[in-house]
């Protein structure tokens, strides 16, 4: 995979191991990303080594930013909803 610049990008796929619902993963990913482009790149072990936080499940990072109350809302298995805590 390239990017605009001509800079090649390594893409590795992590197991878990664990089935989860397409937008946990959609958020996932994202928090994922941006934890990317924040930081160095590094092989996924340094990646996990640095954000444990992403593979961690009870709890789980999304506990961090969401009531359970909302979590399991009808709306938020249809839409995004902003987080309703602070991290």
């Amino acid at each position: 995979m390239g990017t605009s610049d001509g800079e090649r990008l390594v893409v590795e796929r992590v197991q878990t191991g664990v089935r989860m619902e397409k937008r946990i993963v959609k958020v996932l990913k994202a928090l994922a990303e941006l934890y990317d482009i924040s930081g160095p790149r590094a092989t996924s072990e340094d990646f996990v080594a640095r954000h444990p936080d992403l593979l961690t499940w009870k709890p789980s990072i999304l506990d961090r930013y969401y009531r359970p109350e909302t979590l399991g809302s009808e709306i938020a298995r249809r839409v995004f909803v902003m987080p309703d805590r602070a991290a």
